[in-house]
């Protein structure tokens, strides 16, 4: 159809009209046509978005369910292994230190709660970790089962003596000590009490000990090594027979102390002794006395018994004595 431009007559006015009807009606067809399209996008928008809740709703229950699948197995994992290790927290402990711990010490009597936890732990043994802070002993810490280690976190860890029984007392084979501070020095109490006391050969390592008495008394085959170690009145190593001593720095306070007496069979291996009335004594036979580094003593190595070998020692001051007779063997010893 052509489009009539001449308006002068009723024909161009009819035509006109005509076509303005018809472009009307195309463009009602493209409105129907748009309108039906947006509403067919909205209806897709909003079942895209449906579905799109449904997926983030799907897999924020996945994350949930994994989530908790995964605390249950660490918690499991957890208790499994935290039966063999109980943890204690000292009444100064820090907050989350305290909420990690299985046991709470009030600062009173503080062994109450060590010995606890070494009576929960399993029938092989296990270990007691001690955490930082404080730990006011008022009786004795008793290590009754085999197997059992009791750990500190350094010189944050600091066992206070409150009593006058010996502060440590192991009494099964295979335990272990190490890496905790005890501090006995003020509490005055006789040479036959220890800060450590066992007859049962354990392992003692990294422990600062300061005490009044004896710092460790043990036998039959303990190991004793990296430890500091002083005491006012007595002896800070007193070992029976089948030990250890390696690599400790020992000071006395008083003449009449001795750093180290040992009883036969040990070896005195490497030890810094310094300011002590013996630096080293020994009795009877076979202890083997090497490399230490003794200075500052009454006497440096006192040796009493037949067939001991004391050799390269470092020895500045007073220089050894052998009340042993020509069975004990003394060589490439350094004097001065």
């Amino acid at each position: 159809m052509k489009l009539n431009l001449d308006f002068t007559d009723y024909n161009a006015k009819t035509l006109l009209k005509d076509w303005w009807q018809t472009v009307l009606g195309h463009l009602k067809q493209v409105q129907s046509a748009l309108n039906s399209n947006d509403d067919a996008l909205l209806n897709e928008a909003s079942e895209r978005k449906t579905a799109d809740t449904r997926l983030e709703q799907s897999i924020s229950t996945e994350r949930n369910a994994r989530v908790s699948d995964t605390s249950s197995v660490r918690t499991a994992i957890n208790n499994k292994a935290r039966t063999a290790t109980l943890v204690v927290a000292a009444s100064d402990s820090g907050a989350k230190s305290k909420a990690a711990a299985d046991y709470v010490c009030d600062g009173t009597s503080d062994q109450t709660e060590i010995n606890n936890a070494i009576t929960a732990l399993p029938s092989g043994g296990g270990k007691v970790l001690l955490l930082e802070g404080t730990y006011n002993i008022s009786g004795t810490i008793t290590v009754g089962k085999a197997g059992v280690t009791i750990e500190g976190m350094g010189a944050g860890t600091v066992l206070k003596r409150k009593t006058t029984s010996d502060l440590i007392k192991i009494n099964a084979n295979n335990c272990a000590l190490s890496y905790f501070c005890i501090d006995g020095a003020d509490t005055t109490t006789s040479n036959s009490v220890g800060g450590i006391s066992s007859d049962y050969g354990p392992m003692i390592s990294h422990l600062t000990i300061s005490e009044y008495g004896a710092a460790i008394r043990v036998n039959n085959g303990a190991v004793i090594i990296g430890c500091v170690l002083s005491t006012k009145s007595f002896v800070c190593v007193f070992a029976g027979t089948d030990c250890i001593i390696a690599h400790n720095r020992i000071n006395g306070t008083d003449n009449p102390v001795q750093g180290i007496q040992v009883y036969g069979k040990t070896a005195v291996i490497g030890n810094y002794i310094d300011s002590t009335g013996i630096g080293i004594q020994t009795y009877n036979q076979y202890n083997k006395i090497a490399d230490n580094f003794i200075t500052g003593c009454t006497k440096s190595i006192n040796v009493e018994g037949t067939y001991n070998d004391i050799s390269d020692n470092f020895i500045f001051g007073t220089n050894y004595t052998n009340l042993g007779g020509n069975t004990n063997t003394f060589s490439n010893n350094r004097y001065q």
